[in-house]
């Protein structure tokens, strides 16, 4: 019997050969069709995650992701109100909504058999009860206006003291205390001219003194951009990755490590316990860590590769905190001692520092 110019038995072998390879890359690509939804950060951070991340995602898993954007402290708050029910099954966040989470319950812990680039992850981005991962290793730097410090002959900053600088005055930029720069600064202030991080009375005393020379307290990082292009701030205590992202405009901005050290922050990634689709949120986690996700995360998010095997060019290595140089001279925060003590501080701030 001939079937359009085929027989039977050809036909059968054929079927029998697609039958085949769709059972190998249903194989292959297990989680195919199923979809997770991931609370990202905006701004280029999502475009970079919309445009390759994902588009790379989902080419070698099959997954779909929604992509929820928002930022740490929101989307943190969408979960610890509503818990799995939140919609949210993997988000990103930052030192402090991890430990919240942690200590609140909301977040699952990490199947090593499946995250299994956690072995090439490092130290600094290990959660010691492997619940998360460090996502992006950054710091807090001096922002500083180049072409401002050139025209009224000031020296390029290189210590966190220089805020208090008088010829300074009236150019300063200090992010409001609900804002992670400030509250990372208290307790690191601490550090450099008290007897430690806990020494809190020393950094508000010297802070107190900042505000006759506070241009502004900026609410967040896109405000006090703003503040820099209108040239009404000249410095400011910021995220060495927005700074490059300033940068890159064409703006005449740098950010320096000061020589006490940078600030130390990660950025965390977080599956929601309870989820219904924790098994692909496991496999998505497993990527954002990868050597080619944390490529791509430090090219062009500006954010220090958490996976030691992940390989920069020179100038994407000049332009992140991944040197061991540069890593081992960061300051990293009490993360316990900051989320103790935030509200107290917040209202010591408005009292001490704001005035």
């Amino acid at each position: 019997m001939k079937i359009f110019g085929l027989s039977l038995v050809a036909l059968l072998l054929l079927s029998g050969c697609a039958a085949t390879g769709g059972a190998q890359q249903s194989e292959d690509k297990p989680y195919a069709g199923r979809q997770l939804v991931f609370g990202g950060f905006g701004g280029s951070f999502e475009q970079v995650m919309r445009d390759e991340m994902l588009v790379e995602f989902e080419k070698e898993t099959g997954i779909k992701v929604e992509y929820v954007s928002g930022t740490a402290g929101g989307n943190y708050a969408k979960i610890a109100a509503s818990g799995a029910s939140s919609g949210i099954d993997v988000v990103w966040g930052n030192d402090i909504t991890h430990l919240r989470g942690k200590r609140d319950g909301l977040w699952a812990s990490l199947d090593t058999s499946v995250v299994d680039n956690l072995k090439d992850v490092h130290e600094l981005a290990l959660d010691p009860d492997g619940i998360g991962v460090g996502q992006g290793i950054n710091a807090f730097v001096l922002e500083y206006n180049t072409e401002q410090f050139a025209a009224n002959g000031i020296e390029a900053p290189d210590s966190w003291l220089d805020l208090w600088s008088p010829e300074l005055a009236g150019h300063v930029l200090l992010f409001d205390i609900g804002v992670s720069q400030s509250q990372f600064f208290i307790p690191v202030l601490a550090e450099i001219i008290g007897s430690g991080q806990s020494d809190v009375d020393a950094a508000f005393a010297k802070l107190s003194e900042l505000n006759d020379v506070v241009a502004s307290y900026p609410a967040n990082a896109a405000e006090a951009d703003q503040l820099f292009l209108q040239d009404a701030g000249w410095i400011v205590l910021n995220n060495l990755a927005r700074v490059q992202e300033l940068k890159k405009t064409g703006f005449p901005v740098e950010g320096v490590y000061p020589k006490e050290g940078g600030i130390l922050f990660v950025n965390y990634i977080d599956i929601v316990k309870g989820s219904p689709d924790e098994d692909i949120a496991q496999v998505f986690v497993n990527f954002m860590i990868s050597k080619y996700a944390q490529e791509l995360n430090a090219s062009q998010m500006s954010q220090g590769p958490v996976n030691v095997k992940a390989e920069l060019t020179s100038d994407v290595k000049a332009l992140v905190p991944a040197s061991d140089e540069v890593l081992d001279a960061l300051i990293r925060p009490d993360v316990e001692l900051v989320l103790d003590n935030v509200e107290d501080w917040t209202a010591r701030w408005q009292r001490e520092v704001v005035k």
